[in-house]
């Protein structure tokens, strides 16, 4: 018996849809899909948030950029507000028929109101109040030395020159740190003393011109730059870009720090004047040594005539410093050439000399005494370095670090006598003073 197909495929429909409903293979497809459009919905309703939000955030802030130009207008104008009425203010001191640029009290004024105005300006008004200075001949080194106005600590940061003719411009002991010159006529200028950090000199001419005792650390100095001549005792390169090959030929390299950190040609030499009384005694000059207040001074005397101790490691034609009572000798000793060595903790000192005494009292002796001090010129209440002998003619000598900031060390020689002593009269001879400065990395012998 045949079926009919027709009959046979509908009497199929229901369980094939049976089927479809029960299948659990369709389930997470159909599911996958709803939660596709949902995330696809909420996407977009972010997207439109965020977009909203935006919008918001420009229309509020117009106002608020708008304020920002204006107040940069008004500080603008405030700026150069300051910078005129320096300016005007400069003019009539200037102008003044009985200003005289020679008189230091007619120039404080002067200073003091170019270094007030300074702190309040920015690069641009820097180099126009400079540019006044230097036009009416107050800050150049070719008017004397008294008519000079010194910008001490005068802020000049960010301070840039370019194409300009600045020959012979002074300005010593200022801050300008990360300035500028370009293409500058800079010839027999003063920097002495300057803190330059990171300043750049391009293509520039400087000969003659002195950097002693400035501090050009990580500054530029371009190869195409005359430095002809130029002063670079006791500067500070460390990493600076400067072709140092050739410089020690043609320019003037004592106690610099180089780029790479090392020391470069410290000037070792005797820094005592008349350290064994030979000018004092043979010129009779007394301004080598002075005498304390509380003390007579000592005695400089010819060995062959007046010797009172054996001096065997002494000419007989030489002189030395006798002291028959307690007396004493003073001298200080400007250290300031070698600020750089000892504010980077490697100086190192050196003080000798020949001490004696022919007594038999044990509480008489020969002294030699070191005190130092710093900018303010405070010595230390006690010595740093003390040598006491009262016994038969000897030669001493001591090495010691000097501290950071020193600028001035005080030499004391003398001699301290009791009279006690009975059936001769006491005497003490001091001759042959010395005291230098070496790098660190350099060998001293060391008698005590």
């Amino acid at each position: 018996m045949h079926m009919n197909p027709l009959y046979h495929h509908q009497s199929q429909l229901p369980v094939l849809d049976r089927m479809n409903e029960s299948d659990p293979r369709l389930i997470p497809i159909n599911d996958s899909r709803k939660t596709f459009r949902i995330i696809f919905i909420l996407a977009i309703i972010i997207i439109i948030i965020f977009g909203m939000l935006v919008v918001l955030y420009i229309i509020r802030q117009s106002p608020t950029s708008k304020t920002i130009l204006v107040e940069g207008e008004k500080t603008n104008e405030h700026e150069k507000e300051i910078f005129d009425d320096c300016i005007n203010i400069l003019s009539e001191y200037l102008l003044r028929f009985d200003f005289n640029q020679s008189n230091p009290d007619h120039l404080q004024p002067i200073y003091r109101e170019v270094i007030n105005t300074l702190h309040y300006l920015s690069s641009i008004y820097k180099h126009d109040l400079i540019l006044f200075l230097y036009m009416h001949r107050l800050i150049r080194t070719d008017i004397p030395f008294e008519q000079r106005l010194k910008l001490h600590n005068a802020n000049l940061t960010n301070i840039q020159f370019k194409n300009i003719n600045l020959n012979n411009l002074y300005l010593p002991g200022v801050i300008a740190f990360n300035g500028l010159f370009s293409h500058c006529q800079l010839k027999q200028s003063n920097f002495q003393g300057s803190i330059m950090d990171k300043s750049r000199f391009i293509s520039c001419s400087l000969e003659e011109s002195t950097f002693s005792g400035a501090s050009l650390k990580q500054s530029l100095f371009t190869n195409d730059n005359d430095l002809s001549n130029v002063d670079f005792t006791n500067t500070d390169l460390f990493h600076s870009h400067i072709n140092i090959n050739g410089l020690n030929n043609k320019c003037l390299i004592i106690n610099t720090r180089l780029p790479n950190g090392s020391f470069f040609n410290i000037d070792s030499k005797e820094l005592i004047n008349d350290g064994g009384g030979e000018q004092q005694c043979n010129t009779l000059r007394n301004d080598r040594w002075r005498n304390e207040s509380e003390y007579p001074s000592l005695t400089i005397a010819h060995r062959q005539n007046n010797s009172c101790i054996e001096m065997t490691t002494i000419p007989e034609n030489n002189c030395y410093f006798q002291a028959n009572s307690t007396s004493r000798f003073i001298q200080d000793i400007d250290l300031n050439q070698y600020s750089t060595l000892i504010d980077n903790n490697q100086a190192w000192y050196n003080v000798s000399g020949y001490l004696g005494c022919s007594s038999n009292n044990s509480s008489d002796w020969a002294t030699v005494e070191i005190r130092f001090a710093n900018d303010q010129q405070l010595f230390e209440n006690n010595p740093i370095h003390v040598i006491n002998y009262g016994k038969s003619w000897k030669l001493f000598s001591n090495n010691s670090l000097i501290p950071i900031g020193i600028r001035t060390v005080r030499i004391m020689i003398g001699a301290y006598i009791t009279n006690s002593s009975k059936g001769s009269l006491s005497c003490c001879a001091i001759d042959d003073i010395n005291f230098n400065i070496f790098y660190k990395g350099e060998k001293k012998l060391t008698y005590s």
